[in-house]
């Protein structure tokens, strides 16, 4: 199946979750027989102190279900919650270089220089001063024919400055019809629209590397094409690993 030319390709923004609070107050009181007075209660507390979740985040995250101790609600963190947590996890003395970190470019240059391996850039959109080794692909045309490229390997494109997985697409392979590509997921599209997209949304760097399947052991975390994000945490009793899909 081929997407319609004139629906957009890339999600460039969050997509906004209007949730019908009352609505689903009344669907949790029918389905669970939770009261309107117990949710309320519930969302109020959960609203203030560390865990400073929304009601909509309240609903969105189930944390109505019968099966849920308080204790587990609190683990919770609301998106508020979790911007306040990473501040304390990241202070200011320590976080100096997190603006050179959010560059995928220069983080993987960096990281590639320490001797750990990264992904090899395929194609590099605009294309950036020293960095000759690189595909630079200057324009529009330029990602089009890149995107056309019948031996192009599976690839992922994202934007170099971008996070929350906006802007990146999974390319498995050339499309039934010339010109076309086919994605994660089996959707057909058409190269110079992601193209024109690409430059239009992302002029400040979009970047292409090898699609790289995750490893069987993470298969339980996450759904293919997924990532795992891996924080780890300095304790006074040491090192501390966690694992989010």
């Amino acid at each position: 199946m081929t997407t319609d030319p004139d629906t957009p390709i890339l999600s460039t923004e969050l997509p906004l979750v209007d949730i019908n609070v009352p609505a689903s107050m009344a669907r949790v009181k029918k389905i669970y027989g939770k009261g309107f007075l117990r949710q309320l209660t519930e969302m109020l507390a959960l609203r203030f102190g560390h865990c400073s979740i929304h009601p909509a985040e309240y609903l969105r995250y189930q944390l109505y279900l019968p099966q849920l101790t308080w204790a587990q609600k609190r683990q919770y963190l609301g998106r508020n919650g979790g911007y306040r947590l990473g501040e304390r996890l990241s202070p200011p003395e320590i976080s100096l270089g997190s603006e050179l970190l959010a560059d995928k470019i220069l983080s993987s240059q960096l990281m590639a220089s320490f001797g750990l391996p990264v992904p090899e850039t395929l194609g590099l959109f605009p294309g950036f001063p020293g960095l000759d080794c690189v595909n630079s692909l200057k324009d529009e045309a330029a990602i089009t024919a890149f995107l056309r490229d019948p031996d192009l390997p599976p690839t992922h494109g994202k934007p170099v400055h971008e996070s929350r997985a906006l802007g990146q697409i999974s390319i498995s392979g050339p499309g039934d019809t010339p010109g076309s590509l086919r994605v994660a997921g089996g959707q057909q599209i058409s190269a110079r629209q992601l193209a024109g997209e690409i430059a239009k949304a992302y002029p400040e760097g979009y970047v292409f590397q090898p699609s790289l399947p995750p490893h069987p052991d993470l298969g339980p975390f996450a759904f293919p094409g997924a990532t795992v994000r891996i924080v780890t945490l300095q304790t006074t009793s040491g090192m501390a690993c966690c694992m989010q899909a």
